[in-house]
């Protein structure tokens, strides 16, 4: 029996790099309304995910622990994105300044309920041009709380807003967007998408949602997620121990213009 491929396709304003392929079970054109077997998502912030009968990937042809941990950070992303689409976030603050998907929905490593944007403004960032599109994303029936901070005078140099809301299963969502003028100093997330999109395999990505997955359940110290990716891409981390040692005694989160060479 042939394997079916779910294969994280580029949107057309990402490049090919940002394809993950890995084998699952197999299904038939039966498994899909339409009667094919394929499942097609379309949305405005990141890669359409595809499934295409008959194409070998990985060295798995039956499920394995590994394929399972890609299998639920990519059924993780599809309802982070159908979400997104839902409260029409690209097409709201796309009102103010360009918006950038960023952190682990853009890089296909989604573990946490976590939805992340940077917007980038023509000039400084406006609260009221914020407090705008936040106040239309209140009203929403899913959303349940919004927040603002003034970070402008601060080393983030920018404006950040929250807004949590309800999935169609009840779990709550946090989507974290920050205002930055186009000239901003940087570090910025969106310097992260595309090496990020370049360099990941699907083994380093196995290696990285294992590690993410341990620490929402504290079996390893909570980390800021860059400095994870840190330690796995260039510092061949691979186990909760390794982990372990890598932080040591004296971790504190800072900021940082690392980037995935």
């Amino acid at each position: 029996m042939r394997p079916v491929v779910v294969s994280v396709m580029p949107h057309p304003d990402e490049p090919a790099s940002a394809q993950c392929l890995v084998a699952l079970e197999p299904a038939t054109a039966a498994s899909w309304p339409d009667g094919t077997a394929s499942a097609h998502w379309a949305d405005p912030i990141s890669p359409d995910v595809r499934v295409n009968d008959g194409r070998v990937t990985t060295a798995h042809t039956e499920p394995g622990d590994d394929v399972e941990i890609l299998r639920r950070a990519a059924l993780r992303r599809q309802r982070a994105r159908e979400i997104a689409a839902a409260l029409d976030l690209s097409t709201r603050w796309s009102t103010i300044g360009e918006v950038v998907p960023v952190g682990a929905v853009a890089y296909g490593l989604v573990v946490s309920r976590d939805i992340d944007y940077e917007v980038f403004t023509a000039g400084p960032p406006t609260i009221r041009g914020g407090f705008h599109v936040l106040a239309e994303l209140a009203e929403l029936p899913a959303v349940t709380g919004v927040r603002f901070t003034n970070a402008l005078d601060t080393a983030d140099h920018g404006l950040h807003w929250q807004v949590r809301c309800r999935d169609d299963d009840g779990d709550v969502w946090k989507v974290d967007i920050w205002t930055l003028p186009v000239d901003h100093p940087g570090p910025c997330a969106a310097w992260m998408v595309e090496p990020m999109q370049r360099v990941l395999t699907n083994d380093l990505r196995v290696a990285i949602l294992r590690l993410k997955e341990a620490r929402t359940t504290g079996q390893i110290p909570n980390i800021a997620s860059i400095d994870l990716y840190r330690a796995v891409l260039d510092d061949g981390v691979r186990t909760q121990a390794d982990l372990r040692a890598w932080v040591g005694n004296h971790y504190a989160p800072t900021l940082t213009h690392w980037r995935p060479g």
